[in-house]
Parts: C-alpha cells; structure tokens; sequence
C-alpha cells in the first residue's frame, strides 16, 4: 500500500506525537508498505537541563491571543508546506497526526484544492480541536473543523469517551469514529535494576497545562513535607506556562524539586527505572490517557495517579513510605506498534471499499 504519512512532529523532538509518528514510519515500513514521509524540516536540538524560574508571561499570553484568531496559532505557517508537498500526490492512504490541527487541515485543504488523490484519508486525533477544554482554539473553530472533518474518510482516537465529542462534529455516520490505541515500540527498552533510593525519589515526566493537568493542590501539599525527598520533573523548560505552575510554591521545596529538560525517549525510560515511585497527573477532563503510563510502566516502576483538584492523599503518603502494595500495572500489550499499524491498515481498506 502507498502510504503518505502527513506529521508536524518526528524525531529528534521529545512530544509523544514525535514518537507516534516515528514508529507508524518504522512499522509501516517494515510491514512491506510504500511510505512517503512529508514533516517540516524544522531545527528541533534536544536542549539541556534548565533550572527552575520565573518566566515573564507576555510570550504566553501573545501566543493564546493568536492562537484566537489562527487555527493553530503560530503552527499555522506550516500549512503552505503541507499544501504543496501533498499537491497532486497520489495515495492509497494518507494519514494526518495531530496535532497541531493545521495539519490535519492542509490534508483537507489539499484534498479540495490542490488534487490530492487518496482512496483513503485517517486523520489521527486526540479530541476534538475546537473542543479544547483549555480554550486557546481561534472563535470560528468549530465551523472550520467540521469543514475540514468532511475531506477525511476515518478518525483515529485512542479512548472511547472521545467519541461523543466527535459525534457532535459531524451530522451522520460519516467520517467513522474509531478507537485505536496509541503505539509503541515494547521492545528494547533497557533500564537499571532499582535498588532503593537513600531519601524517597519520585519522578513525573511530562508538561502541565492550565486548568488541565494543573495540580497545584498536590504541589503545595509536597512543598509543605518537612522530611526530605526528591522530585525530578522531566519537562518543557520552554514552556512559561508548565513552569509558572511548578514554581508556585518553589520556596517550599527548598530544593527537593529538579526540574530537568525532557529527553529522548529511551533515556528517559532509563532514567525513570532508577525512580522508588512514579507519579502521573491526571487530566482534568479525564478524556485523554496520559501516553506516559506505557512508558512508566516499561521502567518497571510503581505509579499512583493524582488530580488536579484533590485533597486526599493516602496513596502518595503509603508510596512516599515504601509501600506499593495496592499498585497493579496496566496491560500494555494492545499498545503494540504491530498490532496497532494493522489495525489503521485494516480500517483503510474498510473505508476504502465503503
């Protein structure tokens, strides 16, 4: 099957969109299918370890005010790449990974205008752009997403309770909904042989957002602890926003939080086996599934779950003493990046022969 594989991110950047667009490349190639690649060549360097500060809110507030008016915001500019490297291209299957969601819409538009011959077009979702529970989609979003949605034959999403909210985007049994994991490579994951840490360590690998993945309860309840511990927090140290949220009660941990860049994905797997325990935040809307909870669960570490607006932590207290005795791991083998890339095939030639 000729394939075109349509990414706004790839490797070497560190974003899980990164790693699912890389491995679908991988897997798809090695099923035997002709794969086109079409990503931005962008200069993407894996920065060092930053420290803890404050950021002046101006960069983050220019960017939401323009992320109102664009699609995309500033991601925007990428469209006239996605348009004329798709113009004219000729494909059994053309799939789209958001986000940002303007790539999803450069597939549409160069569907409609621009002679993009397809038997099948998947775009690859989380939820719904225009549904952003964090608000920061421009105010005619909703129209251009379901003009957008009409050119795409089949939506990928990777958790059920995403569905209704694609439902209410379109008006028949057209695009078809589908529920389709996110993949990952299971093999070749090394990590270290735990012994335990001298003071409790946990670690969170991940970026917060406002008013979805903001725990700031369990962030003053942690700077309040007086016997010591750490807390490494592999993040975006160029995110104002994910880091004005960790540092809202900085001179309470007193250094027992480090804040370090985010790495390649293999290392951080690494690194996080090293950890006593783990620590996923949860989002708000309890739509999304972290795509961290495969990768925590590969380092063979104990996780716990906390959310934004909680109060009661027993389970962090039973953790924080050594006693991982209610924790029970996820099965991660749906997961796979085999199985996964056979799935979206499948679902091509359905929508194909509809």
């Amino acid at each position: 099957m000729k394939v075109i594989l349509v990414s706004y991110h790839y490797l070497p950047e560190v974003t899980p969109r990164a790693f699912r667009a890389s491995v679908l490349y991988k897997t798809l190639k090695e099923q035997g299918h002709d794969v086109e690649l079409v990503v931005p060549k962008f200069n993407r360097e894996v920065k060092g370890n930053s420290r803890l500060k404050k950021h002046s809110s101006l960069r983050s507030s220019l960017r939401r005010c323009l992320e109102k008016i664009l699609p995309g915001g500033k991601d925007l500019k990428v469209l006239p790449y996605f348009f004329s490297s798709l113009k004219n291209k000729n494909a059994d299957l053309v799939l789209s990974i958001g986000l940002p969601f303007s790539v999803h819409l450069s597939v549409s538009l160069a569907k409609r205008f621009g002679s993009l011959n397809a038997s099948s077009i998947i775009f690859d979702y989380g939820d719904p752009y225009s549904l952003n529970p964090n608000g920061n989609v421009c105010f005619y979003a909703k129209t251009l997403e379901k003009w957008a949605l009409k050119y795409c034959d089949c939506v990928l999403t990777p958790v059920s309770e995403a569905v209704p909210l694609f439902n209410r985007l379109v008006n028949s049994e057209y695009p078809r909904i589908a529920v389709v994991p996110q993949c990952y490579d299971l093999e070749n994951n090394e990590i270290e042989k735990y012994e335990k840490n001298s003071v409790p360590t946990f670690f969170y690998a991940g970026i917060l957002y406002r008013g979805i993945r903001e725990p700031l309860a369990f962030l003053k309840y942690l700077s309040e602890i007086e016997s010591d511990y750490r807390f490494i927090v592999y993040t975006n140290t160029e995110s104002s926003e994910n880091l004005s949220i960790l540092s809202a009660y900085e001179k309470g941990f007193k250094g027992r939080m480090i804040i370090k860049s985010l790495i390649p994905r293999e290392d951080c797997i690494k690194e996080l086996s090293k950890a006593d325990f783990l620590i996923n935040f949860s989002n708000e809307d309890g739509v999304q599934q972290p795509s961290k909870l495969v990768d925590y669960t590969l380092s063979g570490r104990p996780y716990l779950s906390i959310g934004n607006n909680q109060k009661d932590f027993s389970q962090f207290k039973s953790y924080f003493s050594g006693d991982y005795s209610d924790f029970l791991p996820i099965d991660i083998s749906r997961f796979d990046r085999r199985e996964v890339t056979k799935k979206i095939i499948n679902l091509a030639r359905e929508v194909k022969d509809t």
